[in-house]
């Protein structure tokens, strides 16, 4: 299978019609396409002994990065105006919210700021919740990051550099939680636990959840700003607990 014929199958896969999936290989193939080319004359400028022109493919090339950046670039306006993205964030939804169930049942099973030579005598299941607790923050990382990204175009009136939009998009916090739990969102990665951001927020009177595509209810606190920086998202490789700053 070419890369053509695997793109097309991909996006085929994941919901796109066959009018959208032919539109976007198209876009695809001419990229790789002018890459491809400037991949050429920078090795036939090499081969030829010609330093200007070689500087000048090589510009044009730049870098394997800046080149699938290219790609991308020339793709994603085709994915934005094809993809279902009702359908997506519902996918996005539904996986956050089996990733908070699991979170929230071996938080109640154990507390997570308990020491290590405690937690050595409790019972077996709050044993085995509290060495659970980082993995399933850390799945919650990577359903929330998903969740936010399709947000991001699923939800017109959802505002990433918010945090009351942010903490709104994860979880229902009533009135009279709204600043703790405000103020837990934005906190640094430092100032939480063992479960992390998720621990906090539950701490703080939050209800895990993903918000509903058409009802967001950002979370407002009078002594928290209304704006900060976009959230830091963890990468795959690195477990560790989400926050607003550093």
């Amino acid at each position: 299978m070419n890369e053509s014929t695997r793109l097309a199958d991909q996006l085929a896969r994941a919901g796109f019609s066959p009018e959208a999936t032919a539109t976007i290989s198209a876009t695809a193939q001419a990229a790789v396409r002018r890459v491809d080319l400037a991949a050429d004359e920078l090795a036939a400028a090499l081969a030829a002994g010609d330093v200007d022109a070689a500087v000048a493919a090589g510009v044009a090339l730049a870098s394997r990065r800046e080149a699938a950046a290219a790609i991308s670039n020339a793709v994603e306006p085709a994915l934005r105006e094809s993809y279902p993205w009702a359908e997506g964030y519902a996918f996005a939804a539904k996986a956050f919210d089996e990733a908070a169930r699991a979170f929230t049942r071996a938080l109640k099973a154990t507390d997570p700021n308990t020491d290590a030579e405690t937690i050595l005598s409790a019972p077996k299941p709050s044993r085995d919740a509290y060495a659970a607790l980082p993995a399933l923050a850390h799945d919650l990382n990577a359903a929330a990051k998903l969740l936010a990204e399709v947000a991001t175009i699923a939800m017109p009136r959802y505002v990433p550099s918010n945090p009351g939009h942010g903490l709104g998009l994860v979880a229902s916090v009533p009135p009279e939680n709204a600043e703790a739990a405000l103020k837990a969102w934005t906190a640094p990665r430092a100032a939480h636990g063992r479960a992390g951001v998720w621990g906090s927020l539950t701490a703080a009177g939050a209800t895990l959840r993903a918000a509903e595509a058409d009802a967001l209810a950002p979370v407002q606190a009078p002594d928290v700003p209304s704006t900060g920086p976009t959230p830091t998202w963890p990468t795959a490789a690195t477990a560790v607990p989400l926050g607003f700053a550093e």
